[in-house]
């Protein structure tokens, strides 16, 4: 097959820019965006953690009740929060909570549902639990959307190309 020495040489380079892209994703030079989402959990999680130790448990229901209500309103990455007793009685629950948290293990947090312990002078009160959207599945679609495919499919375009 006939090819200019032209085109070979820019694939050629095009395939390198490539491989110098994919290394800087394995040692980890391009963001992980499961990495920021667990993160960004896990603030979400201390900072409710901190309003919960501030409120009391026995006289400020409501206010927790409000601190959870708006914590699924205004996240789209929560799916729903509850606040049970230390008895495992479910105190106030969003949407569709029970649903969500059914197949859970009750007693460690995960990426997708967080444990957050209720302690008054050392004494536990119950916990809240917040069931956060899956992290980014391994489908097509997720590859197609994926930071590192579409920066490839640039380096590729651009570079072959230019």
């Amino acid at each position: 097959m006939f090819t200019l020495p032209a085109i070979r040489i820019s694939f050629s380079l095009t395939l390198l820019c490539l491989c110098i892209l994919m290394s800087a994703n394995f040692f980890g030079f391009i963001p992980n965006e499961n990495k920021f989402l667990l993160e960004s959990r896990v603030k979400i999680s201390n900072l409710i953690a901190m309003q919960f130790l501030v409120l009391d448990p026995a006289t400020e229901t409501e206010k927790h009740h409000t601190l959870i209500r708006y914590l699924v309103a205004n996240n789209s990455d929560v799916l729903s929060a509850a606040i049970r007793s230390d008895s495992g009685r479910i105190v106030f629950e969003s949407n569709n909570h029970a649903e969500l948290w059914q197949e859970h293990n009750k007693k460690e947090s995960t990426p997708t549902h967080v444990l957050i312990p209720l302690l008054k002078n050392g004494r536990s009160l119950g916990q809240v639990e917040i069931s956060y959207k899956p992290l980014q599945n391994y489908s097509v679609s997720a590859l197609l959307n994926s930071t590192l495919f579409q920066a490839s499919v640039y380096f590729f375009v651009l570079g072959f190309f230019t």
